[in-house]
C-alpha cells in the first residue's frame, strides 16, 4: 500500500493518545463514580499500546509472544463474559465485540504484522539472503484471514458509528464526552485494518 512515510508515526501517536484517554477513564471512572467499565477501558488501553507498536517500530514495547498471550487470555475472558450474559443482549454483544477485537490482535501478532521497512507497498517484496545493504519486509502469514479481519473491522466500525448516539445516552458515563469511547474504538479498529492492509496490498 503506497502511503506517506509520516503516516505510521502519526497513527502511532494517535493510538498513544487513545491509550492515555483509556487510562484516564480506567482510573478516574471508578474514583469519580462515572459508571465506566474498567475491563473494557483496560482492553482499549492495551490494544492501543500494542497497535502503536504494530504500526511504528519506535512504539514497540513487549515481545510479540507476550502480546499474543495477553490477547489470547483477554479473548477467553470476554468470550466467557458473553456466555454469562446470554440473556442480556447489549452486554453480550459488547463482550463478543471485545473478544473479536482481541482475536484480531492475536492474529496480527501471530501472522507477523509489523512496522514496514519499506516506503510503499510491502506485498510481494523479497530479498536475497546475504546481500549487503538489502532489507527484508515480507507479507503476513494467512493473508485470507487478514482480509477477513479487515472486513470484520469495517463491519464493526460501521455498526459502532451507526449506534453511537443511542449508546452515549445510555452509557451513564456523564463525566466524559458522549460517544468518546466509541470514537476511540473505531480509531483503533481502523488503524489496525490499515496495518493489516499495508502488508497485503
Amino acid at each position: 500500500m503506497n502511503a506517506p512515510a509520516f503516516l505510521p508515526a502519526a497513527f502511532s501517536i494517535l493510538l498513544i493518545i487513545v491509550a492515555a484517554y483509556a487510562l484516564w477513564r480506567a482510573v478516574a471512572g471508578p474514583l469519580l463514580r462515572l459508571g465506566t467499565h474498567v475491563d473494557t477501558d483496560l482492553v482499549l488501553l492495551v490494544g492501543s499500546i500494542a497497535g502503536a507498536g504494530l504500526v511504528s517500530a519506535w512504539a514497540h514495547t513487549l515481545p510479540r509472544t507476550v502480546w499474543a498471550g495477553l490477547f489470547a487470555a483477554a479473548a477467553c475472558y470476554f468470550t466467557a463474559r458473553a456466555g454469562l450474559n446470554r440473556s442480556k443482549a447489549p452486554a453480550r454483544n459488547q463482550a463478543i465485540a471485545h473478544a473479536s477485537g482481541c482475536l484480531v490482535l492475536l492474529y496480527m501478532f501471530l501472522a507477523g504484522v509489523g512496522p514496514s521497512t519499506l516506503h510503499g507497498s510491502t506485498a510481494g517484496q523479497y530479498t536475497m539472503a546475504g546481500m549487503p545493504g538489502m532489507y527484508v519486509d515480507t507479507t503476513i502469514a494467512y493473508p485470507a484471514l487478514g482480509l477477513v479481519s479487515v472486513a470484520a473491522i469495517a463491519f464493526y466500525s460501521v455498526v459502532v458509528v451507526a449506534h453511537t448516539e443511542p449508546k452515549a445516552a445510555a452509557d451513564g458515563s456523564s463525566g466524559f464526552a458522549p460517544g468518546s469511547v466509541e470514537a476511540c474504538r473505531v480509531i483503533v479498529a481502523l488503524i489496525l485494518a490499515y496495518a493489516i492492509l499495508s502488508k497485503l496490498v
